[in-house]
């Protein structure tokens, strides 16, 4: 397991050093955390001091209840973790297409036809053994007659080649394609705002509002008698990666970004942020909101 730590220096510098490489045996959550920690006290750094975390989007890693962030949260409750958003978008997208029976199915279909017209040699490989299967089983029930060699290669590639056509060709299908096309279309705009090296949070935030706005419009006013049926449309598993804390933290951070004499300064951001780090800003402590109003 690799750790790097990410922070600001005494000059506003940022810094992203690799702090070691440390061998598990024990890829569990509680192994993890423990292996985290005792790194960090062996170079002299206080868990309490976390103010953020992120790993990748393995489940012992992001789990909500056992993971290694949900671990970490429970004993340093300001260590917030923001997994990768790109990656939030593409589990979306891969968590309601399973969800539905029909999608599923769909991009099962997709898959095997390009499969079966695809060059690549394994493919082909894999391609023929399921055929060998299939083929004694036809051969069993009566339903092809038995050949030699190329000539049943090519006949069972036949029957798999029009039993696709014929799938392809159905209303429900075609319906699911140009459903699907839709979706996608909505949600390129954001997975490319996502993507970009330089991210503009503000941005990618305004292009989340604007995907969920879309799919809830095609939901609610374009695609409600098909939805019923369908039910593609899943606004909950968007809300539900995209959280509200991980937003108000980026939100916040941009309102503080000195560049241009703070552009996207804005004092509610900047307040919601701190209700995130009581310890810090105790508003007995620090009136906050008035130093702000002073500052600005």
């Amino acid at each position: 397991m690799a750790l790097a730590l990410l922070y600001v220096d005494k000059k506003g510098q940022l810094n992203e050093p690799f702090i070691g490489l440390v061998r598990v045996s024990d890829t569990s959550a509680k192994s993890l955390k423990e292996t985290v920690l005792s790194l960090l006290i062996k170079h002299s750094l206080s868990p309490s001091k976390i103010r953020g975390q992120g790993y990748d989007g393995a489940s012992n890693m992001q789990g909500k209840m056992n993971g290694l962030k949900a671990l970490i949260l429970q004993e340093t409750p300001s260590a917030y973790s923001v997994h990768c958003f790109a990656h939030q978008l593409q589990l979306t997208l891969v968590a309601v297409a399973k969800k539905h029976k029909e999608v599923e199915t769909f991009f099962a279909i997709v898959t095997n036809v390009l499969n079966v017209i695809g060059v690549s040699f394994k493919r082909r490989d894999q391609l023929r053994e399921h055929q060998t299967k299939l083929l004694e089983q036809l051969l069993e029930s009566g339903e092809v007659q038995s050949g030699k060699g190329l000539y049943q290669e090519r006949g069972l590639q036949r029957l798999q080649a029009e039993a696709f056509s014929s799938k392809i060709k159905a209303f429900e299908f075609i319906f699911l394609l140009y459903l699907m096309l839709k979706v996608l279309i909505m949600s390129n705009e954001l997975s490319k705002a996502l993507q970009k090296k330089k991210q503009d949070i503000v941005n990618a935030m305004v292009f989340l509002d604007i995907t969920k706005e879309r799919l809830q419009d095609m939901r609610d006013e374009g695609w409600e008698p098909l939805m019923d049926e369908w039910l593609i449309c899943n606004i909950l598993e968007l809300n539900s990666r995209f959280d509200v804390v991980s937003s108000n933290l980026l939100l916040g951070m941009t309102s503080l970004n000195p560049d241009n004499s703070f552009p996207n300064f804005d004092k509610e951001r900047i307040m919601t942020l701190a209700k995130h780090y009581p310890d810090e800003f105790d508003e007995l402590k620090l009136p906050l909101s008035r130093r702000l109003d002073t500052f600005i």
